[in-house]
């Protein structure tokens, strides 16, 4: 399933983009903690992995709900 939004305010695409990337890199960051069975860096990464998903879910609701409103 594709979902087709358009965001045209320079600042929540940037906002958008910035927390993909941030949500890859916890992703990531994560499985090296799990590996060293580092519960403590296992706590901070799932953190901050859960902030990037919850503004990705943020952007993508409200622009999807307001804007575009088409689900491919």
């Amino acid at each position: 399933m594709t979902l087709k939004i358009n965001i045209t305010e320079p600042n929540t695409l940037k906002l958008l983009l910035d927390s993909i990337e941030g949500y890859r890199g916890a992703n990531e960051a994560l499985d090296e903690a799990v590996e060293k069975e580092n519960w403590g860096a296992i706590s901070v990464v799932q953190g901050l992995r859960t902030m990037h998903a919850s503004t990705i879910a943020l952007i993508v609701n409200q622009y999807a709900d307001s804007k575009s409103g088409e689900v491919h």
